[in-house]
């Protein structure tokens, strides 16, 4: 889910450029809960590296919901990264510290579109 105020699951609330946009990741492990892992986002624009983020100990929750944001692996991405039309990718578990039977689950990669949008005059 990607947001800068309100959203909805589907992401259907359009992003504006330049303006603080946060990422949560509702990651899920089978055990019960409480493993850290190594998560990282990195982003491109037409095809051109924007840099990376990682979080070195992030929480990954049995029971991850919206409702509870302790539940979920919470990225604010750089405000370079929101202009135009993006690729993020995050990828849980990075560094494979955790066993699981599927480490090509952890991974995901969606484009993201920042609308210029005219000022707004009260």
């Amino acid at each position: 889910e990607v947001t800068q105020a309100i959203q909805d699951a589907a992401n259907s609330v359009p992003l504006v450029a330049d303006r603080a946009t946060f990422v949560r990741v509702f990651a899920q492990t089978n055990g019960g809960g409480g493993d850290s892992a190594v998560v990282s986002a990195s982003a491109t624009q037409n095809g051109q590296p924007l840099g990376a983020i990682t979080i070195a100990n992030a929480l990954i929750s049995a029971a991850p919901t919206r409702a509870d944001a302790a539940s979920t692996i919470n990225l604010t991405l750089p405000m370079t990264w929101t202009t135009g039309t993006i690729n993020l990718t995050v990828q849980v578990d990075a560094t494979n510290a955790i066993a699981e039977s599927n480490e090509a689950n952890n991974s995901f990669t969606m484009a993201l579109t920042f609308n210029v949008m005219p000022p707004f005059h009260a």
